[in-house]
């Protein structure tokens, strides 16, 4: 195992959260009040956070329906959810095929909803594109102005609870805080809990292995910067931020929701940060790929591929076949050491991530990734065998200009 960097609360700050927690419930917070016949809405309903959000609503006996919203149809991982979206005895699970800009379909699909969770974002580009300008239009869209569309027809809806889970500190997050406490159209108070996630996987998140792919396609391998302290970040399983998220929709619908509305909660099963490079391993070698030799003259390497990208940027050029991580991208991976603290989300919540579970949950994913994107073992055989062809090639021609 590579060098660690760890956040992580004693054993004794462990057990007094624990005992503050129940010793607040007791005294003045009622316990969650279940409530039957809960409608949900998910908006993201047809991306990787939501197939694992579904499961668990699934399997809790208040949600009477579950309402997915998105531009794209819908689509059930058939690894993470086995059951239809019909199937006896489960919520019925209902599609709203629409961009949250589009109000008068979005009026319907939140049209007596109690609690909606707020998945639908632009995410992290990891790889560069040429055309910034568009790429950040993008962003400014799907993130900030999706948000506001949908904080006022939640308003003109009265939907009254929203879980939103985003990046960290975004102009759409603070947004959705100014509005808690706020009263909707038909009186009541609208209250809203905000996840912040770490570094999310699980099965069915393409982004990072296909840009994991494209990149080691391009130059053969995949690079992390050598440094005791560079690219330590936090992580979280998609199941486990589910159950999280599925814990603050009861808290919503509980009397300590006055109390807690507007609260954020930085999410990771583990305070303990790990080198980027030692958790994508598994992901990369699912792919038929191998991780290289650690980058030692980091800021030239950085420097370099600023300049360069800076250069196709102005010309409009992209790379084909393969990518290549985005500077950004690149430094927020390999380089920065980023650690977050989960006392509120340890005050508030009961979920506890398995100690020691990462092993098992990365191997799920790994083993996801292998069948649904990895290569077959012809198609590995065949590219192994053009490496070694062209390192053979490349050594011979050294020799040749070395004599020469």
């Amino acid at each position: 195992m590579g060098e660690q960097l760890a956040w992580r609360r004693s054993d004794f700050f462990d057990s007094s959260s624990n005992l503050l927690r129940e010793f607040c419930d007791v005294l003045f917070i009622s316990p969650n009040c279940a409530q039957m016949g809960v409608k949900v809405a998910i908006t993201g309903g047809s991306g990787f956070l939501a197939a694992h959000l579904i499961k668990r609503l699934r399997a809790d006996a208040n949600v009477d329906e579950i309402r997915t919203i998105d531009r794209k149809p819908f689509r059930q991982l058939g690894t993470i959810d086995d059951c239809p979206p019909s199937s006896v005895g489960f919520p019925p699970l209902i599609h709203f095929q629409c961009d949250l800009l589009d109000v008068a379909k979005l009026e319907k699909a939140l049209d007596g909803v109690d609690v909606l969770f707020h998945l639908a974002r632009k995410a992290f580009e990891y790889l560069f594109f040429a055309d910034q300008k568009a790429l950040n239009d993008r962003y400014s869209r799907d993130n900030l102005e999706a948000t506001h569309s949908l904080l006022n027809t939640i308003f003109k809806c009265s939907v009254p609870r929203l879980v939103h889970v985003g990046e960290t500190r975004t102009k759409a997050e603070l947004a959705g805080r100014e509005k808690c406490g706020k009263i909707l159209t038909n009186g009541q108070p609208f209250h809203a809990l905000f996840l912040r996630p770490t570094f999310v996987y699980g099965e069915g998140e393409k982004r990072l292995p296909m840009a994991l792919k494209k990149v080691a396609e391009r130059h053969g391998e995949i690079n992390e910067i050598a440094g005791p302290s560079n690219g330590m970040l936090q992580y979280i399983y998609a199941g486990n931020l589910a159950s999280i998220m599925a814990e603050s929709m009861q808290l919503l619908l509980s009397d300590r929701a006055e109390n807690l509305s507007g609260t954020y909660f930085y999410c990771m099963d583990d305070t303990v940060c790990t080198k980027f490079g030692e958790f994508c391993g598994p992901f990369v070698h699912a792919l038929g790929h191998r991780m290289g030799p650690p980058i030692v003259n980091q800021w030239a390497t950085l420097f370099k591929l600023f300049i360069e990208q800076q250069i196709r940027s102005l010309c409009g050029w992209e790379v084909t076949p393969g990518g290549d991580f985005s500077a950004i991208a690149l430094r927020f991976l390999f380089n920065y050491a980023i650690g977050f603290s989960d006392r509120t989300m340890a005050l508030n919540l009961k979920h506890r991530s398995k100690r020691g579970g990462r092993s098992e949950w990365t191997k799920r994913t790994a083993d996801w990734i292998g069948r649904e994107m990895g290569e077959a073992e012809e198609a590995k055989e065949v590219r192994e065998e053009q490496r070694q062809q062209k390192k053979m090639e490349t050594e011979g021609e050294e020799i040749v200009r070395r004599l020469g």
